[in-house]
């Protein structure tokens, strides 16, 4: 390996280690807690950091951001969203929150008891309310006035 690729494959990695680490930065109860000690939404990111540490060019992440709180899935979202997109991390994501990563994916395909019944761009699926309710249930939903919640 030459001195210019050397060097690209040393920043990339650096850059892969800020970005694990920023996966876990919410602060942990206490040091030296085993893995099995760590609450659900902490092993989570402990399991994601350790993912991306090893500077890998594809992941599988099974509902990454299932047990944290919202503000941890939007500081994870971003740090997957910049590896992904800035980093050409390749990654397979399944996730219950499909308008969340359509954002940064460039492919979407679902699959109803282990068939495929939609393959298609993530920016066409997103912006397709009639697609996305059929094949996802997923809508947005109209918040009400003031104090006019349905009861």
């Amino acid at each position: 390996m030459d001195s210019a690729a050397s060097q690209k494959a040393i920043s990339s990695r650096c850059q892969r280690e800020r970005a694990a680490s920023r996966a876990c930065t919410a602060p942990i109860r206490g040091a030296g807690l085993l893995g099995s000690q760590l609450s659900g939404g902490e092993q989570q990111m402990l399991a994601i950091g350790r993912a991306l540490i090893v500077n890998p060019r594809i992941v599988l992440l099974d509902e990454p951001t299932e047990g944290l709180a919202p503000i941890i899935v939007e500081e994870l979202l971003g740090v997957l969203r910049n590896v992904i997109r800035n980093e050409g991390l390749s990654a397979i994501v399944v996730e219950q929150k499909a308008r969340k990563i359509l954002s940064f994916t460039d492919r979407a395909i679902v699959l109803d008891r282990g068939r495929i019944v939609l393959a298609s761009d993530s920016q066409s699926l997103s912006n397709d309310p009639t697609q996305l309710e059929t094949h996802l249930g997923v809508t947005e939903q109209k918040r009400p006035a003031a104090g006019r919640w349905p009861s």
